[in-house]
């Protein structure tokens, strides 16, 4: 098996994560980010995870 590595596209991530409305969307697509970086395809930037961090507390806080 050949794994092929990727370069996250870290503006594209970010619009899709500021598009996410509720909770279990965005774990959804922490999971799907988390598998790829569990496999090694990929690299998660602090930037990204920032993002995401600021998104749940966005969340958490419009309940």
């Amino acid at each position: 098996m050949k794994l092929v590595y990727t370069k996250i596209d870290v503006r594209g991530t970010i619009k899709q994560i500021q598009k996410i409305e509720t909770e279990d969307c965005l774990f959804a697509f922490s999971r799907k980010l988390r598998m790829y970086y569990d496999q090694g395809l990929i690299s998660i930037p602090d930037e990204i995870r920032e993002v995401m961090n600021d998104k749940l507390d966005k969340i958490y806080r419009s309940q």
